[in-house]
C-alpha cells in the first residue's frame, strides 16, 4: 500500500493506554506513516479542550474532536459546531432532574459542579479518593482525572451554563437512571447519546453529542475541505463511539482490545495496545 493515505486514530485505548501512555512502537509508527508520506489524525470523542499535551506532542496533521463537531488541520480550524442555548438547557434539565453527573466540555475550558466532578475522580481512581472526601477545589487541576481535561470550571448554577459558555461540543454522564437507548429517545432526535467511551462502556453511563455530527461525518468533511478522497481513508480504532467511523472508513482496523462487536465490524483486527497493537497493523498494510 503506496499511495497517500489518510489514517484516523482513536486515542484511549488506541493511542493512550489506560496508564495514559503512548508506547515506544505507536511513536515511531506515527513518524514512519508521516515519513512515508501519510497523513495522520486523531478523531476522539473529547472535546478539543481535553486532548491531552502528549496526543499534542505526537505532532498530527489533524485533529478531529467532540466527535466530529470540530476538526482542524495543519494548525488550523476547519469547521465547529456547537450546541445551541436551548439544546444545553435541555440537556441539563434532564440531568438536573434525574441526578445525572454531568461534564461539559466548552471553549477552552471544561465545567462541572462541585457535587458531579467529586464523583468523576471516585470513579477514576476505582474508589482510592472517594467523592464524599473531596472538600477543596483549590487544586482540581492535581486530582486524578480533572487533572487530564484540565482546565476545569467549578460552577453550580447549571441554569445558567447556555447562557455562561459558548463552544459546547459534548457532554459526558455517568449514573444515569436511563439506559443509554432510553436517554438518546427522550432527548430528542437532535442530540445523540452513546455507550461511554471514557470508561468501560454499560448502559447507565455515555456521550452526549449533536446527532448531525459523528466520526464519519467528521472525517467525511475534513477531506471534503482539504480536497482528498474517502476511499483514501483508514480508521483505526478500539470502542463503541468508534463503530460509526469504522463502518464509513475505506479500511478499517480494530484494537485487538476492542469489543468482539467492534472486531466483528471491521476489516482487520490488530493486537492490543500492549502488544504493539497501532504499529504492527500500519506494518501489515505497509504503510510503514
Amino acid at each position: 500500500m503506496n499511495d497517500k493515505k489518510y489514517i484516523f486514530f482513536d486515542i484511549d485505548g488506541t493511542i493512550l493506554n489506560d496508564k495514559s501512555e503512548v508506547l515506544p512502537s505507536t511513536k515511531k509508527a506515527l513518524k514512519l506513516a508521516q515519513k512515508n508520506g501519510h497523513e495522520i489524525f486523531i478523531n476522539t470523542g473529547r472535546g478539543r479542550t481535553i486532548v491531552p499535551d502528549i496526543i499534542e506532542e505526537l505532532n498530527f496533521d489533524g485533529i478531529i474532536s467532540g466527535t466530529g463537531s470540530e476538526a482542524e488541520y495543519k494548525g488550523n480550524c476547519l469547521f465547529k459546531h456547537s450546541f445551541s442555548k436551548e439544546q444545553i438547557s435541555r440537556v441539563v434539565d434532564i440531568t438536573v432532574n434525574n441526578n445525572m453527573p454531568i461534564i461539559m466540555s466548552a471553549e477552552d475550558v471544561c465545567v462541572g459542579s462541585s457535587d458531579d466532578l467529586p464523583k468523576y475522580v471516585e470513579l477514576f481512581t476505582k474508589g482510592e479518593i472517594k467523592a464524599e472526601d473531596i472538600k477543596d477545589f483549590d487544586n482540581l487541576e492535581n486530582l486524578p482525572f480533572l487533572k487530564s481535561i484540565w482546565p476545569i470550571v467549578v460552577d453550580d448554577n447549571k441554569s445558567e451554563y447556555c447562557n455562561k459558555y459558548s463552544g459546547v461540543s459534548d457532554f459526558i454522564f455517568i449514573d444515569s437512571p436511563f439506559t443509554v437507548k432510553e436517554f438518546d429517545e427522550l432527548i430528542g432526535k437532535d442530540i445523540n447519546i452513546s455507550k461511554a467511551s471514557f470508561k468501560d462502556p454499560d448502559d447507565y453511563s455515555g456521550e452526549i453529542t449533536l446527532s448531525k455530527c459523528s466520526k464519519i461525518s467528521g472525517i467525511e468533511n475534513l477531506l471534503e475541505i482539504i480536497g482528498a478522497d474517502m476511499k483514501d481513508s483508514i480508521a483505526i480504532g478500539d470502542g463503541f463511539n468508534d463503530a460509526k467511523m469504522l463502518e464509513g472508513a475505506a479500511l478499517s482496523i480494530a484494537m485487538g482490545n476492542a469489543p468482539k462487536e467492534i472486531k466483528d465490524i471491521s476489516d482487520h483486527v490488530t493486537d492490543d495496545i500492549y502488544e504493539d497493537g497501532v504499529f504492527n497493523a500500519l506494518k501489515h498494510f505497509n504503510l510503514i
